[in-house]
């Protein structure tokens, strides 16, 4: 049956598609719908049919309490990606023209800080390639 297949929940509050595309039978949940509650319902269909969902979205700590409080029966791995100012500006601009952010990504990376996330949960990738960035994401401490 469909709850013996394991499935986890990655929310990762900074991420790359490059970084999610790695991870195996993935499904990469967007926080693009107008709430919480139905990207929840879309979440929970694909938890119960066995696939892993990585939902890459900045969240409050208040959100992040309500997922893992929806998600009490799964193995919820959460994982905040930062990066310093002189990386994500190279990083912005490795980007297209069009969806380079400048000085937008400094402003947004000051704003994210203040969310103050349990260290534990913080992966500093300035000097990660994609691959250990992963291996951190997976195996590192919940």
């Amino acid at each position: 049956s469909c709850s013996e297949v394991p499935a986890n929940l990655y929310i990762s509050s900074v991420a790359s598609s490059s970084i999610t595309s790695i991870i195996s039978s993935t499904v990469i949940m967007p926080f693009n719908t107008p709430s919480l509650s139905i990207t929840g319902i879309a979440i929970k269909s694909y938890l119960e049919t066995g696939y892993d969902v990585v939902f890459n979205y900045i969240i409050s700590n208040e959100n992040l309490d309500r997922l893992k409080e929806t998600f009490k029966d799964y193995e919820i791995i959460f994982r905040c990606l930062l990066v310093d100012e002189k990386t994500i500006i190279k990083r912005d601009l490795l980007r297209p023209e069009d969806c380079q952010m400048h000085k937008r990504s400094i402003i947004l990376l000051n704003e994210f800080k203040k969310y103050n996330y349990d260290k534990k949960y913080i992966i500093d990738s300035s000097n990660l390639t994609i691959e250990e960035t992963v291996e951190e994401v997976l195996n590192g401490n919940n």
